[in-house]
């Protein structure tokens, strides 16, 4: 038994817990790769004609205040976010392995008719 879940990691794992941990770790992914971007934008939202640019806005966020500041506050956001793509992620999965086992396709190999 251990033999095999070394060989197939994704045995110790149910599909529809493999859905909820993937849609998670992309919502945190997706909050980290968006934060800087929001805080980018924030700012230069609220403060009119200070920054020339977007990227004068960049050096002048991390010369004046550090490079965490494009991380601070994300901590609520990433896990509402990881948990809605958890639930979806979880939920679109468990729909299609639904439908596929009272409609099979004819091809397995072939894309799924959902998306």
């Amino acid at each position: 038994q251990i033999a095999s879940a070394h060989e197939n990691p994704q045995a110790l794992l149910s599909p529809g817990v493999q859905d909820f941990v993937a849609g998670g770790v992309a919502g945190v992914a997706g909050v980290i790769g968006g934060s800087p971007l929001d805080v980018i934008r924030i700012r230069m939202q609220q403060s009119c004609n200070v920054y020339k640019g977007t990227t004068d806005a960049v050096w002048r966020i991390l010369s004046q205040e550090g490079g965490t500041t494009f991380f601070k506050g994300m901590g609520s956001p990433m896990a509402a976010i990881a948990f809605q793509n958890a639930v979806c992620f979880h939920a679109y999965g468990t729909s299609e392995r639904f439908f596929r086992s009272y409609n099979p396709p004819a091809n397995p190999d072939a894309p799924s008719p959902i998306g």
